[in-house]
C-alpha cells in the first residue's frame, strides 16, 4: 500500500495571499498551485486535460502526475475563456515550453490583463521570426505591460507539494530585475516549510 502524503501544510500563521491564476497543470505547476493555496491564495489552476480537472474537483488530487498527494483547496479549469473573467494579482505559467506560445497567444487575444508574472517553464520558445528565445522574453512580447520573473527549483515538484513533510524542506529562486515582483514572490509562496530565495540575476 503506497503511503499518501497531504499537501495541506500545517499550521502557518501568515496572511491570506491573491488571487493567483496557474497556468499548466503536470506535477510543477500542480505541486506551485498547491503551495500558493497552502499559503493563503484564492488559485485558479488550467489543465489542458478535462481528466484532471475533474480529479482536482472531485478527489482533491492530480493521481495523473502527483499520485500521492492530496491537495488544498483550489479551482480548476480547462477553459481559457474562464480565465478572463476574472481578475488575477498575478499568473504562474508552467506550461511545457513547445505548448506556451499558444496559450498565452490566446489569453493574449482573449484580453488577459496581469501585471505579474512569474515564469516556472523549463527551456525556450519559438520566436515569431523564428529561432528560439527565452520564456520570460516570449512573456514580455505577448504581455508587454507586466513585470516578468523566473521561479525555478532547485526543489523538485513532489518536494514541494509536500513540503511539510519534506526533509530538508524545499527552497525555490525567484529572478527578475524588479525588486516588487521578487518581494511579491516571497509574500506569495514562502512559508515555514517552503523558502523563496531572491535573484536579480535572469
Amino acid at each position: 500500500m503506497q503511503t499518501t502524503v497531504s499537501a495541506l501544510k500545517q499550521s502557518d500563521p501568515r496572511r491570506a495571499g491573491g488571487d493567483v491564476l496557474v497556468l499548466g497543470a503536470g506535477s510543477w505547476g500542480t505541486a506551485l498551485a498547491a503551495q500558493l493555496a497552502s499559503c493563503g491564495s484564492q488559485v485558479m489552476l488550467w489543465a489542458r486535460r478535462e481528466d484532471v480537472v475533474k480529479d482536482i474537483a472531485e478527489n482533491a488530487r492530480n493521481t495523473a502526475y502527483l499520485k500521492d498527494i492530496s491537495l488544498p483547496r483550489m479551482s480548476a479549469t480547462c477553459d481559457l475563456n474562464q480565465l478572463v473573467t476574472r481578475r488575477f494579482d498575478c499568473m504562474v505559467t508552467a506550461i511545457p515550453s513547445a505548448f506556451s506560445i499558444d496559450i498565452w497567444m490566446a489569453l493574449r487575444d482573449k484580453g488577459l490583463e496581469i501585471s505579474s508574472i512569474f515564469s516556472a517553464t523549463k527551456g525556450l520558445v519559438k520566436h515569431p521570426s523564428g529561432g528560439y528565445e527565452l520564456c520570460t522574453d516570449g512573456l514580455g512580447r505577448y504581455f508587454p505591460d507586466s513585470s516578468v520573473g523566473v521561479l525555478s527549483g532547485p526543489s523538485f515538484a513532489v518536494e514541494v507539494a509536500a513540503s511539510s513533510t519534506a526533509s530538508p524542506h524545499p527552497t525555490a529562486i525567484v529572478a527578475s530585475g524588479d525588486a516588487h515582483l521578487t518581494a511579491l514572490a516571497r509574500t506569495l509562496f514562502s512559508s515555514r516549510y517552503f523558502r523563496v530565495y531572491e535573484s536579480s540575476d535572469t
